[in-house]
C-alpha cells in the first residue's frame, strides 16, 4: 500500500528489512554449518540374524546398500 505521497508506507519497509536480514541470518547459519563437513559418521552396528553384530565401517572402501524394512 502507498501513501498519499506515492511512497511505500514505513510497514510495508520494515516487513521487507525484516526478510532480508532473515535471509542473511539463514545464510550464514547454513555456511556457518558447512565449515563443520565432512564430519565423521557415527558408528552403525548391525544385528545380524545369527546373532553377529557387523560394523558398518568394516565395508569402508567398498559401495553398501542398506534397506530399511519397518514392520509392525
Amino acid at each position: 500500500m502507498r501513501s498519499a505521497t506515492g511512497r511505500p508506507e514505513f510497514s510495508i519497509l520494515v516487513v521487507e528489512m525484516l526478510k532480508k536480514t532473515l535471509a542473511l541470518l539463514i545464510l550464514l547459519g547454513a555456511a556457518v554449518n558447512a565449515a563443520e563437513i565432512p564430519r565423521k559418521a557415527p558408528e552403525l552396528a548391525i544385528q545380524m540374524p545369527d546373532g553377529k553384530q557387523v560394523l558398518v565401517s568394516s565395508f569402508r572402501g567398498d559401495v553398501l546398500c542398506l534397506v530399511f524394512i519397518l514392520t509392525t
